[in-house]
C-alpha cells in the first residue's frame, strides 16, 4: 500500500459479547405515572449504576435511560444506544432500548466492568432502523443526541456537537480542565498550526497531531496552564498540527515526507534539536504517524505517544507492516502505547508492535484502558503520559 492511502481496515470482531441484566431500579416500576421515578433519575444523573447481579464486585449494572416523547412530532419506535466500542451495528437490537409497557420509559441495561469509560449519545427513531451495519454508522447517527440526564459531557467546542460519557467509579481519574479558551496563536503558512506556550525559552516540546481538535475542538490549553500553575507540569511548548491540504489520511499513513514537515515547523519557530525534551503524540492514525516521525527523525523526537495508533495500516492484520517504510533505528526512542482493551482487536496489534519496536531496541511502555477507540479516555490518558513523561524534562539537554 502506498503511503498516504487509507488501505483496508480489518474486520475485526466484537471485543466481548454483550450481558444484558435485569435492573432492580427499573423493575420495581408499575404501568402509570413516572414523575417520581424521573425526578430521581434527574438527580442521580444517567447511566444508572448499581451493585452487579452476579456479586462481582469489579462489575457493576448500568442502566441507559430515555424518557419517552415525541420525534419530530412522531411517537417513538426505536432508541438506539450508541456507545463507542459498544454498539455492534451489524446487531443493533443487542443493545438498543426497550420500552417498559405502560410508562414512558425506555431502558437497556447491562453487566460492565467498573472501571469502564466511554463516550455516548441516545437515537430516538419513528420507526425502526431500516439499515444496519458498520456501514450506516454515520446515517444513524445523525438522529442521535447527548443524554439529557448526563452530567458528564464531551464538549465538541468547535463542532458544537455533544457526547455523553459514561464514567463508572472505578474508572482511572483524570485531570481535565472542560473549559472555552482562546484558540493558540496560528502560525501563518500553508498548514494549519496553533502554538501554545512561551517560545524560544528552552522548555520541553510537545507536538501534537490532529491539532485542529486539540486547538478547537477539545482545547488542551486550560488543562496545560492549570497543571504548570500547580507544578505538576513544566510550561511546555506545544505545537499543535493540524492536517495539510491533501489531508489527514494522506499526511498520517507513513507519508515519507510527513517527519520532515514537522521537523520544519520546529525549525520555523526557532526551536533546536533537543530529542530528550520533545515528544510528538497523536491518536489513532495520528499515532501510527507520531510513532512513524519518531523513527524516521530520532534527532528531533526522543519520545512519541500513540493512543489507540492505527497499526493495522494498510490493512494488515499483523501490525507491523508499516514497519517497512521506517528506516532500521541509528537511535533509540521512547515509546508510549495506549490502547482500549474494547477497541475490537486492536490490543493484540498494539502488542506486537510494542514486541517489533523492542527487538528494534527502543524503549516501549504501553498501558490499556477499559474503553473503546475513544476522545473520552485519550484526553486525560494523554495528560498521564505527559505526567509520566515530565520527570525526565527536568534539564535541557547539554548542547
Amino acid at each position: 500500500m502506498t503511503p498516504g492511502s487509507a488501505g483496508r481496515r480489518p474486520d475485526f470482531p466484537r471485543a466481548e459479547p454483550v450481558t444484558a441484566v435485569p435492573s432492580r431500579l427499573v423493575a420495581g416500576l408499575r404501568p402509570g405515572p413516572t414523575g417520581r421515578f424521573w425526578r430521581r433519575v434527574a438527580e442521580s444523573g444517567t447511566p444508572l449504576v448499581e451493585p452487579d447481579p452476579l456479586g462481582d464486585p469489579d462489575h457493576r449494572a448500568v442502566t441507559f435511560l430515555w424518557r419517552d416523547r415525541p420525534v419530530a412530532g412522531r411517537p417513538a419506535r426505536a432508541v438506539v444506544l450508541h456507545a463507542n466500542k459498544f454498539t455492534d451495528y451489524d446487531d443493533l437490537a443487542a443493545t438498543s432500548l426497550t420500552r417498559l409497557p405502560g410508562t414512558d420509559v425506555w431502558h437497556a441495561t447491562f453487566r460492565l466492568r467498573a472501571d469502564w469509560r466511554c463516550s455516548y449519545l441516545l437515537g430516538p427513531l419513528t420507526e425502526p432502523p431500516a439499515v444496519s451495519g458498520r456501514r450506516h454508522r454515520d446515517e444513524l447517527l445523525r438522529h442521535a443526541g447527548p443524554d439529557p440526564f448526563n452530567r458528564t459531557p464531551l464538549r465538541g467546542r468547535h463542532s458544537g456537537r455533544t457526547f455523553s460519557v459514561a464514567e463508572l467509579d472505578a474508572a482511572p481519574g483524570q485531570f481535565w480542565v472542560d473549559a472555552d479558551a482562546p484558540p493558540p496563536r496560528e502560525l501563518p503558512g500553508d498548514r494549519p498550526v496553533w502554538v501554545h506556550g512561551p517560545v524560544g525559552g528552552g522548555e520541553p516540546v510537545l507536538v501534537l497531531l490532529d491539532g485542529d481538535v486539540w486547538a478547537r475542538e477539545h482545547p488542551i490549553a486550560p488543562t496545560l496552564e492549570a497543571l504548570a500553575e500547580s507544578g505538576r507540569l513544566p510550561r511546555l511548548t506545544t505545537v499543535l498540527v493540524g492536517p495539510s491540504a491533501s489531508g489527514r489520511t494522506a499526511d498520517l499513513t507513513c507519508h515519507p515526507d510527513y517527519p520532515d514537515r514537522l521537523v520544519a515547523v520546529l525549525d520555523e519557530l526557532g526551536l533546536p534539536p533537543d530529542p530528550e525534551r520533545t515528544t510528538v503524540a497523536g491518536q489513532s492514525f495520528g499515532g501510527l504517524a507520531a510513532v512513524h516521525a519518531a523513527l524516521c527523525r530520532p534527532d528531533r523526537f526522543g519520545t512519541a505517544v500513540a493512543q489507540s495508533g492505527s497499526f493495522w495500516w494498510p490493512g494488515d492484520d499483523s501490525g507491523t507492516g508499516w514497519l517497512s517504510h521506517c528506516p532500521e533505528p541509528d537511535r533509540a526512542v521512547r515509546v508510549v502505547l495506549q490502547v482500549g482493551d474494547q477497541e475490537w482487536g486492536m490490543p493484540p496489534i498494539v502488542a506486537r508492535v510494542r514486541d517489533a519496536l523492542t527487538e528494534r531496541g527502543h524503549r516501549v511502555s504501553t498501558a490499556e484502558y477499559h474503553g473503546g477507540h475513544d476522545q473520552a479516555w485519550w484526553r486525560g490518558a494523554l495528560i498521564a503520559a505527559l505526567l509520566d513523561l515530565a520527570p525526565g524534562w527536568s534539564t535541557p539537554t547539554t548542547r
